[in-house]
């Protein structure tokens, strides 16, 4: 089971705490992040509970979050101006 400040940290339980510090920065739901990255909106539930992770999974996490961009939404009512979604 994962637990922050552990001295060994499994290549999984780095990869949990890289994502969570990228939910943070991003203001992203884990669900969110999960479904986004991999279809998985359970993912970083499951990563918390000490599921491991394939090699093929996790390098298209990091390139999610690699490659992330923020969806922009429209704002107000119509006009053309764009704002970052939060």
């Amino acid at each position: 089971m994962y637990q922050s400040g552990m001295t060994s940290k499994t290549p999984t339980e780095r990869l949990l705490e890289r994502i969570l510090l990228f939910c943070e920065r991003v203001q992203l739901q884990e669900s969110s992040f999960g479904f986004a990255a991999v279809r998985d909106p359970k993912l970083v539930r499951r990563l918390k509970e000490g599921q491991s992770l394939s090699l093929d999974r996790a390098a298209r996490i990091e390139e999610f979050m690699t490659t992330y961009q923020p969806r922009r939404r429209r704002v107000g009512g119509g006009d053309n101006k764009l704002s970052e979604a939060s």
